[in-house]
């Protein structure tokens, strides 16, 4: 493998992240549009009853982008441990806490100035608070308070970081492909339909357990355009009333497929994930999906609903708000990136060099 090629996989990863970021975007952008430039109280399957409403449904049901990011985490952390001669669990933990708490901590605390002080969406809670910053809000049985509502995914990424790698050890035989398919066997028996989202890791673990030789002769193998179909047909399913968990399946394997092709193919798929816009919206979509949601209600109360709504059209109040919310979204990640993400990398870099010299 040349440098040149690993260069267009990785790139097309992180192309991968920026599509992923761009589809959690809509589905919190479409929520104020619908409410309050179409006036419409909710769209549901019932009464997404025009072409319009359909594909505003289509698009609020785009929460599909976060188990995006899953299988890229599962991809690369198995990466990761397949690379280490020497694993050091202790490492890897505190490798991963400095990568996503830094950002994650500002964030929330920038979103519960808002939410809570601001908007007074919900009263302050010190106690609820402190239980958001150690992510027990990700678990559902304990009813925790979110104060931040993206974040709930950072528990499954934790949980992942926690508990595979020391699996992966304990599990007895040298085949790594077999003890990631006995995990994966094990959660669909074992992990409850309510937490199905976490399978997402495991299909990302199992793509990383391949040589990247085996994933090129695959990628190369399938057609792009019947992936990209196959796609469309699944993603359009959903205006029909279909079991979640078998088309939460059915995307998994296809989202899997996809992902070999984007990042280890020579076609279509490939040159697209790699356009240099997406890349680096890629670069910054950690600080982008924490801040989103925090700049779209600003934008809404703030600009959209005493300038534009009810005095320009809507089609073009929907335009304006999705390049204002984007833009100040995107420069927002931005300074986040620089000053709590962008010291982490500079670290690991740095130690890099050290090692070799």
């Amino acid at each position: 493998m040349t440098d040149e090629s690993n260069t267009e996989r990785y790139g097309a990863m992180e192309g991968v992240r920026g599509y992923a970021v761009i589809l959690v975007f809509f589905v919190h952008f479409m929520l104020p549009v619908v409410r309050d430039v179409l006036h419409h109280p909710n769209i549901t399957l019932a009464n997404a009853d025009t072409l319009l409403l359909k594909l505003l449904y289509l698009i609020g049901k785009s929460h599909y982008g976060v188990d995006i990011f899953f299988i890229l985490s599962g991809f690369l952390i198995v990466r990761l441990i397949k690379k280490e001669t020497k694993f050091k669990y202790t490492s890897f933990i505190l490798s991963r806490f400095f990568r996503i708490y830094p950002a994650f901590i500002v964030a929330l605390i920038v979103a519960t100035y808002f939410f809570s002080f601001h908007f007074k969406w919900f009263d302050f809670d010190l106690k609820t608070f402190f239980m958001n910053t150690l992510l027990i809000h990700g678990v559902k049985e304990f009813g925790v308070k979110s104060y931040h509502v993206v974040t709930w995914s950072l528990f499954y990424e934790f949980i992942f970081y926690f508990t595979v790698p020391v699996l992966i050890f304990f599990i007895s035989g040298d085949s790594l492909k077999n003890k990631i398919l006995l995990l994966l066997a094990l959660g669909f028996l074992l992990i409850p339909s309510s937490y199905i989202r976490f399978e997402a890791f495991f299909f990302g673990a199992m793509i990383a357990s391949f040589n990247d030789n085996q994933l090129q002769n695959w990628a190369n193998n399938r057609n792009d355009f019947s992936l990209i179909a196959g796609y469309i047909i699944l993603v359009g399913s959903q205006i029909f009333n279909i079991n979640f968990s078998n088309w939460y399946i059915c995307f998994l394997i296809l989202m899997s497929l996809l992902f070999v092709n984007i990042c280890f193919g020579k076609g279509i798929l490939n040159s697209f994930f790699n356009i240099r816009y997406l890349r680096q919206l890629g670069n910054i979509s950690y600080s982008f999906y924490l801040y989103h949601t925090i700049v779209i209600p600003i934008v809404f109360t703030h600009i959209i609903k005493k300038y534009l709504i009810d005095s320009v059209h809507p089609l073009i109040t929907t335009i304006a708000a999705f390049l204002l919310t984007f833009f100040i979204s995107g420069i927002v990640a931005l300074l986040s990136y620089l000053i709590f993400e962008k010291p982490y990398f500079f670290y690991k870099q740095s130690r890099k060099r050290n090692s070799l010299n």
